[in-house]
Formats: C-alpha cells, sequence, structure tokens
C-alpha cells in the first residue's frame, strides 16, 4: 500500500509521522509499521528513532498521537516526539488553539496540553509519576549512583562526573547498554548522562526502543532537568543541550513546594515528506 511518511525533528529526535486521519492504522498496525518506516532500508526514507501516527481528536482543539520505538514497542510518552505531533496537527489542519493559544492531544490514552511560543512548541506535563533520588546500581565495573525518574517514560539520570572514567575519556556506547538492560530496571530504562556547565545541563541520552544514542531525548531532558535542580546545580528555567546541540528548555510551575506541571519547549520541523510502497496488511506480523 502507498503511505505518506514526513520526517520532523524535534531538536534533533528525527520522527517519521503519519496522518493517520487518512488510514486508520490501528495499533498492531502501528508495531508492524514502525520497524519498516523507522529502518531507513526504504529508498527516499531516513532512519528515524521513532514513529508517531496523527490523527484527528475529538474537538478541533484536540488530536490523537500514538507513538512507536523503532522496535515497535508501544506507549511511552515521547517528548520530542509530542512537539513534532503538535507541530504536524497544525500544520496539516487537524487542530487549532483555543482562545487562550491552547490545545490538547492523547498518547496512549493519557492528556496533555500544548501551545506555541515563537517557532517553538512547548508542551505541559504533569508531575513525576515517580521521582526516586538516589539510586545505586551495582555493574561489573561500578557502583553507578543516580536518580530515577518515570515522567511517562522510565529514566536513569547519572552525573558523568561520578562514573570511574574521565569525562573526555566516556564512552556512551560502553555504560548506556549496561545500564539500560540492568535488572535493577526490569522494564528497562532510557539512560542519560548529564554535565553542567555555565548554569547549562548538556546531555547525551541511551534510549530504550532505539538501543543507541539519540540526538535528544524531550522525557530525558525532563527527568534531567529535574534531578539537576534537586541537586541545587541550576534552577528553572533550565537550559539543556542534548547531542544535537538544539536547545531545549524545562520549566516547572510549584505550589507548595510541589511540582505541578512541567513544561518542554524547543523547535520542531517538518524536514522532508515522502511516499513510499509498503508491504503491508493489517495485522501481518
Amino acid at each position: 500500500m502507498t503511505i505518506e511518511t514526513t520526517i520532523m525533528s524535534g531538536a534533533g529526535n528525527i520522527f517519521s509521522v503519519v496522518d493517520n486521519t487518512q488510514y486508520n492504522f490501528s495499533i498492531e498496525d502501528g508495531t508492524h509499521l514502525a520497524p519498516i518506516l523507522c529502518s531507513g532500508a526504504m529508498e527516499g526514507l531516513h532512519e528515524t528513532e521513532g514513529l508517531m501516527l496523527v490523527s484527528r481528536g475529538e474537538s478541533k482543539h484536540s488530536f490523537v498521537m500514538e507513538f512507536f520505538n523503532p522496535d515497535g514497542s508501544h506507549g511511552p510518552m515521547c517528548g520530542n516526539g509530542g512537539r513534532c505531533a503538535v507541530a504536524f496537527a497544525i500544520q496539516h489542519s487537524m487542530v487549532t488553539p483555543d482562545d487562550t493559544g491552547t490545545l490538547s492531544f492523547t498518547n496512549a490514552g493519557v492528556p496533555y496540553s500544548a501551545e506555541l511560543i515563537g517557532s517553538d512548541v512547548r508542551v505541559a506535563f504533569g508531575p513525576p509519576i515517580i521521582f526516586t533520588p538516589h539510586v545505586a546500581v551495582g555493574t561489573p565495573d561500578a557502583i553507578v549512583e543516580g536518580s530515577y525518574v518515570d515522567v511517562g517514560s522510565d529514566h536513569f539520570v547519572v552525573d558523568v562526573a561520578s562514573l570511574p572514567v574521565a569525562e573526555d575519556q566516556f564512552l556512551i556506547e560502553f555504560w548506556g547498554p549496561l545500564l539500560r538492560n540492568h535488572k535493577h530496571f526490569p522494564r528497562g530504562a532510557n539512560i542519560n548522562f548529564f554535565s553542567v556547565k555555565e548554569n547549562t545541563v548538556f546531555l547525551r541520552t541511551f534510549e530504550r526502543g532505539v538501543e543507541a544514542e539519540t540526538g535528544a531525548c524531550g522525557t530525558g531532558a525532563i527527568s534531567t532537568a529535574l534531578v539537576c535542580v534537586h541537586n541545587k546545580l541550576v534552577d528553572y528555567p533550565v537550559k539543556v543541550v542534548p547531542t544535537s546541540k538544539k536547545r531545549l528548555l524545562v520549566d516547572a510551575d510549584i505550589v507548595d513546594g510541589q511540582i505541578t506541571t512541567m513544561y518542554l519547549q524547543g523547535p520542531a520541523q517538518i524536514l522532508s515528506t515522502h511516499t513510499v510502497e509498503v508491504e503491508f496488511l493489517e495485522g501481518a506480523p
């Protein structure tokens, strides 16, 4: 079948996006399509770090997003993917902001709100589901100390300076898989390695489902900003510079010392659009 696929960048996270209003693909269909459309193996397609199926919502101010990792796994929220989905839905006239300039969407049934700020897209998240500031993970090479954060996806956040290796000799391709597959994280986790310089958080993320370092990670940026503020290394709003060098901004609303809302802001751009022929049958393995 013929599928139109849009390639988007969310601060250096590269995604495949499909207007699912045209196709009405099911979740099962998405799990089969993601490895095909994200692989870059088909002529004209880029290798991407996730697939989003985007469709109209129940009102003109809302839409529906379903996110799939390149391995076909579905469900966990992708922060930069959500921001790309917002830009995609607006540009394809699926959704219009309401009188306050905001709109809403769901991912895996979970509601989110978003708004445009200049050329940026900002998505609002609820407070962290779980935040465990001190977690020690044993490996054959060291006890790695970090923080566990669940903001709709699982993250382990580690200060590179705490590892038994010089920062200029740090290899994410070694430490990322070692921790990502650790038994301490039965669901697996995205592993975030950070350093703070001049009040800015520099972040590298090894992503679950991609099984590699990505150009950026939105929920990783939120999780890492939370940890850095908790450890009094920076204050909100937090400037985060991922591997792509494209800036993200993380902010939070705090009431009586408790986070009520967290915000992820940054660029979301359409790079190209392709029409491809996919040998795909509904529900096919």
